[in-house]
């Protein structure tokens, strides 16, 4: 019944769902009968295009919009996570935001070669067609490359902090990139909301070390009071017995 509810033009939500929710739970399992060889989201890739409106067409997106942006933020989410703040700040980062702005100017460039030369009609947009381009090519998904590298047991190695490293500044640097060059705003005041969020960013990541500092002074302070009335105590109670 749901193999011939799948093959009508109007593919029904509970339809789809079933089929996304039967890739979710096999595609693991396939994965652990392969020994890790073939991560699992490589798998949920593949059976997402079979099922999907461009192949077998079982599952659609008309629907299930929601869900679609709900795991699209989880990926986001899980990806922010694991991600060290330290590594950005440190050696890795540092290579990965060069290597980053690097390749952002390869493909600005390439780009506006191969425009220029085959004539693609790119020349009316201009500078926001080339380095919107550009932006795309240099654009990494961390959420997706996040699961391999845990599933591999190489997350915690020099090479997986690397990936992690460029992965970040993949992701970052575009939407940094996008809301400075591709706003519709001015530049100047895309560049005031953009500094507006990165000091909030501080302070809501300042804001964990700011409290456990408070309570630790304020836990000391707690620990001294009752070691003055004490002292006072014997002072007087000295005081009293002391022969006039």
């Amino acid at each position: 019944m749901i193999l011939a509810e799948s093959a009508s033009p109007d593919t029904s939500v509970i339809v789809s769902l079933f089929w996304i929710v039967l890739i979710a739970a096999v595609s693991p399992l396939l994965s652990k009968l392969s020994r890790g060889y073939v991560p699992d989201a490589v798998l949920l890739l593949g059976f997402g295009i079979i099922i999907g409106p461009h192949a077998l067409g079982w599952a659609d997106r008309t629907g299930i919009d929601m869900l679609s942006q709900l795991g699209l933020g989880m990926l986001f989410l899980l990806a922010g996570y694991e991600l060290d703040p330290k590594l950005l700040s440190g050696r890795p980062g540092r290579v990965a935001q060069a290597s980053w702005l690097v390749s952002l100017l390869i493909a600005w460039g390439s780009v506006a070669l191969v425009a220029t030369t085959l004539a693609l009609g790119l020349g009316e947009a201009g500078f926001t067609a080339h380095i919107a381009i550009a932006i795309t090519l240099t654009s990494t998904a961390l959420g997706t490359l996040l699961p391999i590298l845990k599933q591999a047991g190489l997350d915690n190695t020099r090479l997986g902090r690397a990936v992690m490293a460029h992965g970040a500044v993949g992701e970052l640097g575009p939407v940094l990139a996008m809301s400075l060059l591709l706003t519709s705003r001015s530049f100047g005041g895309a560049v005031i909301v953009l500094v507006l969020f990165v000091l909030a960013a501080l302070l809501i990541a300042a804001a964990p070390n700011a409290s456990s500092r408070a309570s630790r002074v304020s836990g000391r302070r707690s620990a001294r009071w009752p070691v003055e009335p004490c002292s006072c105590r014997c002072a007087s109670s000295s005081c009293c017995s002391s022969p006039s």
